[in-house]
Formats: C-alpha cells, sequence, structure tokens
C-alpha cells in the first residue's frame, strides 16, 4: 500500500507514526511478505515509518524523519533524474520543461526575434521569392563564402522546379472541376443536352536537369549559412529575401484569400505572420451566427462540408483571428465571402 505525503487516511490512520504510538504493529495477519533483504512485516513483527528500514531493496523509506521529495530535488527513476530537454522532471522545484514548448514544433524560429519567417508564404509568393532567390544568389556569391556555385546551380534548377509543381497541381485543379462539370451534365443534366467533349487534360512537365526534393529545407540551410558569414549585411539578406518581414505577433489580423474547388469545397489560404496558428469560422447560406470550422497551423484550410441543401451551390463566409499559446490573440480578419459549388 502506497503513502501519499504527509497523508493518513482512513484505515492508515492508526498505524502512522505521526497519529498513533510508536511501537505498536499494524497487523495485516499472517506470515511476514517479502519484498527482498528484510522481511516487510505485516503480521508477526510491528511495520515501523520511522526507524526501521521498509525493504525494497535495502533503503528506508521515510514517512516522518526523512521527506520524500516532491519538490527541491528531482524524483530519481533509477538513481539519475528524469530529464525532458536537460533539466530534471521535478514535482514543486523545477518547471517541467516540455510543457513550456508542448507547440514550438509548430512556430517559426524567428518568432522569439519578433521577426515573421521569411519562408511564411503563399504558394504564389513561394514562385516569387524562388526567382529573385535564384537570380540573387549569383550576384552575391562573389562576396560570400558561404554560396558555392554548386548553390547557384542548385538554385536555378529549385526555382523552375517549384514553379512547375505549383503551377501543375493548380491547372490540375481546375482540370478537375471541367471534368466534375461534364460528369454533371452526364448524369444529371435535363433531357436532351448535348454531350459535352472530354476535357484536355494537363500533362505534369518534366522535372529539370538536377532537381531534387526538399527544396524550402534546401533554401533555409543556406540562407543559414549564408547569415553566419562574416562579410554578410542586413542589405544582403534583405535583397535576398531571407530576412523576416518585422510582423509582430498579437498585432494585425490575418489577411484572408479563398477559392472555390471542386465537389463543393472551398481552400482558404493565410500567412502565420509568426503566430502560432489561425482560428477560422464560417457562416454559410442564411446563417448568421458564426461557427468554429478548425484551429489550424499550416495554410491553406479546405472545407470540405457538404452543402445545407443537397448539390446546391450556396455562399459560405470565412473569417480568422491569430491564435497564441491555444488562445486567440487579435481580431477578426476581414471576411471573404466563396461560393462553393459542385
Amino acid at each position: 500500500m502506497k503513502f501519499l505525503q504527509g497523508a493518513c487516511r482512513g484505515e492508515q490512520r492508526a498505524s502512522c507514526e505521526s497519529c498513533a504510538p510508536r511501537g505498536e504493529p499494524r497487523a495485516y495477519g499472517g506470515e511476514p511478505r517479502d519484498y527482498g533483504g528484510e522481511p516487510r512485516a505485516h503480521g508477526g513483527e510491528p511495520r515501523a515509518h520511522v526507524g526501521e528500514p521498509r525493504a525494497y531493496g535495502g533503503e528506508p523509506r521515510a514517512h516522518v524523519g526523512e521527506p520524500r521529495a516532491y519538490g527541491g530535488e528531482p524524483r530519481a527513476y533509477g538513481g539519475e533524474p528524469r530529464a525532458y530537454g536537460g533539466k530534471p522532471r521535478a514535482y514543486g522545484g523545477e518547471p517541467c520543461a516540455h510543457v513550456h514548448w508542448r507547440r514550438k514544433h509548430a512556430v517559426s524560429p524567428d518568432k522569439i526575434t519578433g521577426m515573421a519567417d521569411f519562408l511564411d508564404l503563399t504558394e504564389a509568393q513561394l514562385v516569387q521569392f524562388m526567382q529573385n532567390w535564384a537570380a540573387k544568389l549569383s550576384v552575391h556569391e562573389a562576396a560570400l563564402t558561404a554560396i558555392a556555385p554548386a548553390d547557384v546551380t542548385q538554385a536555378a534548377a529549385d526555382s523552375t522546379l517549384v514553379q512547375n509543381a505549383i503551377n501543375a497541381v493548380n491547372q490540375i485543379r481546375e482540370d478537375a472541376r471541367e471534368w466534375t462539370q461534364m460528369k454533371n451534365l452526364i448524369l444529371y443534366s435535363p433531357a436532351g443536352t448535348a454531350l459535352p467533349g472530354v476535357p484536355t487534360a494537363a500533362t505534369w512537365p518534366a522535372h529539370p536537369l538536377g532537381a531534387a526534393a526538399a527544396v524550402l529545407a534546401r533554401v533555409r540551410d543556406l540562407a543559414n549559412r549564408i547569415k553566419a558569414d562574416a562579410a554578410y549585411t542586413e542589405a544582403i539578406g534583405q535583397d535576398l529575401g531571407i530576412v523576416g518581414t518585422g510582423i509582430t505577433p498579437g498585432t494585425d489580423a490575418p489577411t484572408l484569400t479563398g477559392r472555390a474547388l471542386t465537389g463543393f469545397q472551398v481552400e482558404i489560404a493565410w500567412l502565420r505572420g509568426g503566430h502560432d496558428a489561425v482560428k477560422i469560422q464560417s457562416q454559410r447560406a442564411s446563417e448568421t451566427v458564426w461557427t468554429d470550422l478548425t484551429i489550424d497551423t499550416i495554410s491553406p484550410y479546405v472545407d470540405t462540408r457538404a452543402p445545407l441543401s443537397p448539390n446546391t451551390p450556396e455562399e459560405r463566409r470565412y473569417r480568422a483571428a491569430y491564435v497564441d499559446d491555444d488562445v486567440v490573440t487579435t481580431g477578426w480578419s476581414d471576411v471573404v465571402v466563396v461560393t462553393a459549388q459542385a
């Protein structure tokens, strides 16, 4: 039976040193129960809470004379403190470090400096960034030893790859809309409707020479090396586009963009702006009350709800506010209106 620190309850009260005279046996009957070195006496010998050891391996567990430390000292699991990031897990004395960093994996490193992450971009902005990145690396290559000729070549391939990938997916989405419209005409159009022609499907362009995955990880790694270069200046960083925009988290409401996808789905995009996440709300059709949709950390968010009236286009209104440490920290954005359709 385990004892809580400084707590004697019910049946335990009579056998605790702080509540009963020392020396009276705590009797459970029968033979002693052996846990290791010395017997833990449940009948023959009294169980002492102070003077005699509670033998689970030879060390006494003291309830009065020596406190069981839940504060100040770490609680040891095998002799060493159980560490979460280098600090002991303490029950009172030191904070448990992992609690305070439980969401930091979703936060840009630049948030600590009050700057928005330089890669906190929409996909359209990312295409522009990559074009500038590829062009300006060759400009600053001579001044910065961190930039190798291979980096310039790779950046050119990355720029083309990113543009091809984003444009191809956008075109495929538009193709999906056309194919869905053709399907709806084939299935649901009134008698006498002409058979629609088959849409032309987009093809994914061939990858450029030297293309490789993990483009943004590669960009961030090179940007960090550039910033550590002895010849690096703020002006060079601005020219390369690797300096945060200086947005202070918790002040400005997010800016939303929305567009209708196929199947009555709606895509809502935003910039993180150095914040943890956004809270998105919506109204549909004649609704007047805002409904919480999500707290999201990755843009874009796709609203996949079916329309209130089946197979009927409906107007949807969206607004959002930034969230930090699970709390809404800004006002609401301007309302974005999108018509969801098949």
